[in-house]
């Protein structure tokens, strides 16, 4: 678990997961689970994550970029936290918002 306070100072708390990809994808595939403590009430926002295997071919390479270049983009999201909002990503189904 992530911890990240954004320069509104609104805290949030990520998790995340790699997700149930094909064995035959050419990509990873991740979830990110966002939880902002918004005046002392949580809100919970999913984002996806995805890599090509081109780019990172193994696993943990993968998750090396998981842990820098996605999170560090996941900031740069979450510095446009609003109200509830952030900004708006591809595509967005469901409730779910793709890095």
């Amino acid at each position: 678990m992530q911890e990240y306070k954004n320069k509104k100072g609104i805290k949030f708390f990520i998790g995340s997961e790699p997700a149930s990809v094909p064995s035959d994808a050419n990509y990873f595939g991740y979830y990110f689970t966002v939880v902002a403590i918004d005046n002392n009430k949580p809100i919970t926002k999913h984002y996806k994550a995805m890599i090509e295997k081109r780019i990172c071919p193994s696993i943990d390479q993968a998750n090396t970029w998981l842990y820098t270049i996605a999170l560090d983009f996941l900031y740069t999201i979450l510095e446009t936290y609003d109200n509830g909002n952030t900004l708006m990503l591809l595509p967005a189904a469901d409730g779910w918002y793709v890095i």
